[in-house]
Order: C-alpha cells, then structure tokens, then sequence
C-alpha cells in the first residue's frame, strides 16, 4: 500500500509535496524517542496485545511461593505482571 503511493507522487496530479520544514520538524521530535522504547509503545497500544489478561504470579508459584520467590520490584506475588509478558502475550498476541 505505501509503496504504490510513493509510486503515485511522481503522476498524480492531486499529490501535494510535502512540507520540507513540517517534515524536519517531525522527524525531529521522532527521534528523539529511542526506537526501543517507540517499539515497545506501539507493541502495548496494539489492542490484541492490550486484551491479554494480566499473569499473577501467585497463582503459579505455589502455596510457598512467597518464601521461594521474590520480586526485584518488592510487589508481591499477586500483584499481576502485564499480559504482553506472559506466555500468551509473546506467543500469541
């Protein structure tokens, strides 16, 4: 799709060339985000990915979980990890 729009610009009399100065601007505000964390914005704005229900880790750990694990954030256990990190986010979202 974006390709036969690039080839309409060069014959189609309706194609309006681009603002050179818009154009700098936004390529300069882009970039100033790192293209990880772009990526990781657009991979939790994707609404399949969104709908993944959250993973709890208490409710895999075990009745002695608590005393085995530990989070690096202090959350405990049944606090949920977001689905886009659980099995079901990576391989099936």
């Amino acid at each position: 799709h974006q390709l036969a729009a690039i080839r309409r610009m060069a014959v189609d009399d309706n194609y309006v060339a681009p603002d050179k100065e818009l154009v700098a601007e936004a390529l300069k505000t882009v970039c100033t985000i790192s293209l990880p964390a772009r990526a990781y914005k657009q991979l939790l704005a994707d609404p399949e990915v969104a709908a993944v229900k959250e993973w709890i880790p208490a409710n895999f750990a075990g009745p002695n979980g608590a005393k085995v694990f530990a989070r690096r954030s202090d959350k405990t256990l049944r606090v949920g990890v977001p689905g886009a990190f659980s099995y079901a986010g990576f391989h099936d979202a």
